[in-house]
């Protein structure tokens, strides 16, 4: 399988070439979103090669079951937007001419913002989310049929560190919550387990409600949001979520791959504070390890929950095996990583990731007939 190398003509912020990669020489995709991203994970192993490769680092590409997952992933290490990736690519031509890019996902894109000491929830205004109309049915942003909506950005400390994942819904019916999320537990030997969690909460109204995490430890165990380290903010019609983030050199290597680690006497003259992305050239947000929260004892002696910067889930749960080489008969369900119903009506599906740079995107595959669309998944 050849990959080929092109520079970009997209105009950087430093001074440093921006190498975009593309598979094969034509059209290699059927679909978005529920399809099959087999063809589409040996580009993202090439690009994740490039920045560990630069560092000497050994770990592997998440393995990752969906074309918008790969994108998600390649568009956070290359610092380039999800429909960017999809048109380098190819993934936007296996239908006719009027089904461009636009017509395969919706995607948001925000930077990162300040933490705020009083937990406030004034950002959601000014941050660009995901359209759903009932049932959890994605379309085009501005779409006035639009009745709920998802928003996902990262929150700095005090030195521009992301620390974060800030997460909005908003409904235009509330009721009792169920939220579903990928987190990662850091193991105290730096290896992380992926589970699927599962947020509950019988919030109505103003008054003040208990959200209940489940999916993390061994049989029914529960947490509650502050044992895991998050913060819950309900108002009517709209529910915040914060996460601790969970990005280490050990399994995240791309987010401190920059070019002064990659070549000592590299001298750039950028006004990156940190250094600059060895692809796109734009500066790198990460200098210091995320840990995520201290996690409770039932989770492992010494271990650490949050989530990792990826678009989880991996192809598989538990372990970060490879994608199979060929789809079975049926293919397997995939799942997003992110759902949410409101009186068990579903509001909102979508995957996010966390570029190097501390940009989040979030991205759903818009419906495409004879495309099965990843489903949410099951709610413990």
């Amino acid at each position: 399988m050849s990959v080929s190398l092109r520079f970009s003509v997209i105009s950087r912020p430093a001074e440093e070439a921006a190498v975009t990669w593309v598979y094969g020489t034509g059209s290699a995709w059927a679909g978005d979103g529920g399809s099959s991203g087999i063809g589409l994970q040996p580009v993202a192993d090439d690009v994740w090669e490039y920045f560990t490769g630069l560092i000497n680092s050994s770990t592997p590409a998440p393995q990752l079951p969906t074309i918008t997952q790969l994108v998600l992933g390649m568009a956070g290490w290359t610092n380039q937007t999800p429909d960017a990736v999809r048109n380098i690519n190819f993934v936007c031509f296996d239908y006719s001419p009027s089904e461009l890019c636009g017509q395969l996902a919706v995607n948001a894109a925000n930077g990162p913002l300040k933490s705020s000491p009083d937990q406030s929830s004034s950002a959601f205004p000014f941050l660009t989310s995901l359209p759903f109309t009932p049932g959890a049915v994605p379309t085009l942003i501005g779409d006035p049929k639009a009745t709920n909506f998802f928003a996902a950005t990262v929150l700095t400390g005090e030195n521009g560190q992301p620390t974060t994942l800030d997460l909005f819904v908003e409904t235009s019916k509330s009721g009792p919550l169920t939220l579903s999320f990928p987190l990662v537990v850091l193991n105290k030997n730096g290896t992380e387990t992926p589970v699927a969690a599962t947020l509950t909460a019988n919030c109505n109204g103003f008054g003040p409600c208990s959200p209940i995490v489940s999916g993390l430890g061994p049989g029914n165990q529960t947490y509650s949001t502050d044992e895991l380290g998050m913060y819950f903010g309900f108002a009517p019609r709209l529910v915040e979520l914060r996460i601790p983030l969970v990005v280490t050199m050990q399994n995240d290597p791309p987010y401190f791959t920059m070019v002064e680690a990659a070549n000592g006497v590299t001298v750039t003259t950028s006004p990156c504070p940190i250094g600059v992305n060895p692809d796109s050239g734009y500066c790198v947000a990460f200098t210091e390890q995320d840990l995520g929260s201290p996690a409770p004892r039932s989770l492992g002696k010494g271990a650490y929950v949050g989530i990792a910067p990826y678009p989880a889930p991996l192809c598989t749960t538990g372990a970060n095996t490879n994608c199979p080489e060929t789809l079975p008969t049926p293919p397997p369900t995939t799942y997003f990583g992110f759902c949410a119903s409101f009186s068990n009506i579903p509001a909102i599906a979508a995957f996010v990731s966390v570029g190097t740079d501390g940009t989040t995107y979030a991205s759903t595959p818009l419906p495409i007939s004879g495309v099965t669309p990843p489903r949410c998944p099951p709610q413990s």
